[in-house]
C-alpha cells in the first residue's frame, strides 16, 4: 500500500476518533472522573511513585495495594529506601498509572503519611516474601498511605476527555471531603 494511503487513512481514523470523543466527553463530571480514576488505578497491578528531594524528583514502578473507597493507596517498602527516606521528610507523592489499551491515564497528587504497625501487618501482601522473607514484623518494612488531593485524569473509553482534546486532563482537587473540577 502507498504511504500516501496510509497516513490518509491513519488520520481519518484519527479526526472520527477524535469526534466521537469529544460528542461524548463527561470530563466536567466529577462522579465520572471519580469513577473512571478509581477503575484506572484498580486494573493496573503496577504504577511510578514519583517523590522529591533536593536533587529533584525521584521516579520508581511500585506494587501497591487497590485504592480504597476514598482512593488512598498503601505501599510498601524498606524504611531505609531512599523512597522511604523522601516520604517521610516530604509527607507528599505522586502516583501515575498508565493503560495503554483503553488510552487512559491518572496521575494522583497525595498526602503521604506512615501507618501503624498493626496496619503494616495488615497490609502486607503474600508477593512480598520474596524481598521480607520475615513478613510484616520484619524491621525491615514499612507501609505508607497515600491520600489523594488532586486528580489528573484522561480516559478516551469512558469520556474523560476535555479540550483541547488530547492535550489536556481533567483535574479534580479534594476541597474537604468533596472533589471539585479545578483548571
Amino acid at each position: 500500500m502507498e504511504m500516501s494511503v496510509v497516513v490518509r487513512v491513519g488520520a481519518a481514523a484519527s479526526a472520527a476518533m477524535r469526534r466521537w470523543a469529544i460528542r461524548r466527553s463527561r470530563h466536567d463530571d466529577p462522579t465520572a472522573v471519580l469513577a473512571a480514576a478509581r477503575a484506572i488505578m484498580r486494573s493496573r497491578t503496577y504504577c511510578v511513585l514519583v517523590t522529591h528531594d533536593d536533587d529533584g524528583p525521584s521516579a520508581r514502578v511500585v506494587q501497591p495495594h487497590k485504592p480504597d473507597d476514598r482512593l488512598c493507596v498503601h505501599i510498601g517498602t524498606s524504611p531505609m529506601t531512599r523512597k522511604a527516606q523522601q516520604l517521610n521528610v516530604t509527607r507528599q507523592a505522586s502516583l501515575v498509572y498508565l493503560d495503554e489499551v483503553s488510552r487512559s491515564s491518572a496521575t494522583i497528587r497525595c498526602v503521604v503519611e506512615p501507618v501503624s504497625a498493626s496496619e503494616n501487618r495488615r497490609r502486607f501482601m503474600s508477593g512480598w516474601s520474596a524481598f521480607w522473607p520475615d513478613g510484616p514484623e520484619s524491621a525491615d518494612f514499612a507501609v505508607f498511605r497515600c491520600v489523594p488531593n488532586r486528580i489528573e485524569i484522561w480516559d478516551l473509553r469512558r469520556g474523560i476527555t476535555p479540550p483541547p482534546f488530547g492535550l489536556a486532563s481533567a483535574v479534580l482537587e479534594r476541597s474537604g471531603a468533596e472533589w471539585v473540577g479545578s483548571t
